[in-house]
């Protein structure tokens, strides 16, 4: 397995509780030196109001593994402590 199939996977069974739509990681290279990787997740039984949603989360990396990795500490983060 890759690192970046390892990095899914743990994504994957970083959200299997939380169960957030989570989106495709995007490369960002618009500033020169400043390139990431971003990704962005939300919770889709959050009610729609009009504005921003406050269930959502971004997550941001150097290298898309980095990105991913990140975004699965922050839906870990959200799990309630058991």
């Amino acid at each position: 397995m890759t690192d970046l199939e390892e990095a899914w996977a743990e994504l994957d069974e970083a959200n299997a509780f939380v169960r957030w739509w989570i989106g495709r990681p995007s490369y960002h290279d618009d500033v020169r030196g400043a390139e990431h990787w971003q990704q962005w997740a939300f919770d889709p039984r959050e009610k729609r109001k009009a504005g921003k949603r406050s269930r959502s989360v971004t997550a941001i990396g150097s290298t898309e593994v980095d990105c991913l990795r990140a975004m699965a500490r922050e839906l870990r983060e959200l799990r309630p402590a058991l």
